[in-house]
């Protein structure tokens, strides 16, 4: 790319596009940070939203993602599916966390014209959450994710500390500054 030794380089990526060989050739490129476009780990809500993956793909893809030496692996999900059970967002927010992904960039579904969605709505077959019910989720979103902190295993040995931001962060530094040790939490659009 001809860019400088500190540049940061970001990809995003599909979970089916994660293979051994891909991951291997985007740290040769001098990616340092891979977001995947998860969405979900729920077979269900992934058939709705018309992914190519399912819930184990995804799965493994954060995984190898994991283990492959990038600065920051990040996940994206969609919270908001109408029709869904919160639990399956909850499940979504364990799953992440239990895997231990750097960064958790969390989307509302929107319905936008001219799109696949759009024209259901248009249709009548296809309404979003009503607005209470994307603000309880936004809730659920927010209190799992806001506190998660544990102690961060670089990948690279020239990993800074992850930024730490949120309500939470006065916390988390005394507990660094006390410990020692580097710690992370995951973020989010708008902490």
């Amino acid at each position: 790319f001809g860019a400088t030794d500190d540049a940061r380089i970001s990809l995003e990526a599909n979970p089916e596009d994660v293979t051994p060989e891909s991951l291997a050739a985007w740290r040769k490129l001098g990616i340092g940070t891979l977001s995947l476009g998860v969405q979900s780990f729920d077979d269900e809500s992934l058939r709705f939203l018309g992914r190519r993956h399912d819930g184990a793909a995804a799965q493994r893809a954060v995984a190898f993602a994991l283990g492959a030496g990038f600065r920051t692996v990040s996940v994206d999900l969609i919270f908001g599916l109408p029709g869904r059970d919160e639990s399956v967002l909850t499940d979504d927010l364990a799953r992440i966390v239990s895997l231990g992904a750097d960064h958790v960039s969390c989307y509302q579904l929107t319905i936008h014209a001219g799109t696949v969605f759009g024209r259901r709505a248009e249709a009548g077959t296809l309404r979003e959450a009503d607005e209470s019910t994307q603000a309880a989720r936004f809730r659920t979103t927010h209190a799992a994710l806001a506190t998660e902190t544990r102690p961060r295993t670089s990948r690279l040995p020239s990993a800074p500390p992850a930024r730490l931001t949120g309500p939470s962060s006065s916390a988390v530094d005394e507990a660094r500054r006390e410990s020692g040790k580097r710690l992370k939490r995951i973020r989010w659009p708008g902490s």
